[in-house]
C-alpha cells in the first residue's frame, strides 16, 4: 500500500533499545499518519525534510499489549520524495 502527503515532522523515538525515526505526514484536510521506519529503514529518511511532499510504501503491524489493548503500528518500508505542487 502507499500513501502520499506532505511532512509535518521528524522525530527519533527509542523503545526498549530499538530505535526508529517517526514521520507525521499531512495526507490531506485534518487528515494526519504516524510513519514508522525501523531498522535499516530509518536512513530513508535522511534526506527528506519537513514541509517535503513525499510517497510511502507502508505495511501494517496489528499487534496486542500485554494489557490486551489493541493498536496498529504503520511501517515505511520505502519513501521517494515528490515535487512539489
Amino acid at each position: 500500500m502507499e500513501i502520499e502527503g506532505r511532512v509535518e515532522a521528524i522525530g527519533n523515538e527509542n523503545n526498549n533499545g530499538h530505535e526508529k525515526k517517526v514521520i507525521t505526514l499531512a495526507t490531506g484536510k485534518d487528515n494526519v499518519l504516524f510513519v514508522e521506519f525501523q531498522g535499516r529503514n530509518r536512513g530513508l529518511v535522511k534526506d527528506v525534510s519537513t514541509g517535503d511532499r513525499v510517497r510511502i510504501k507502508i505495511r501494517f503491524n496489528g499487534k496486542v499489549s500485554n494489557l490486551g489493548r489493541r493498536y496498529n503500528n504503520i511501517i515505511g518500508k520505502s519513501l521517494t520524495k515528490r515535487e512539489q505542487l
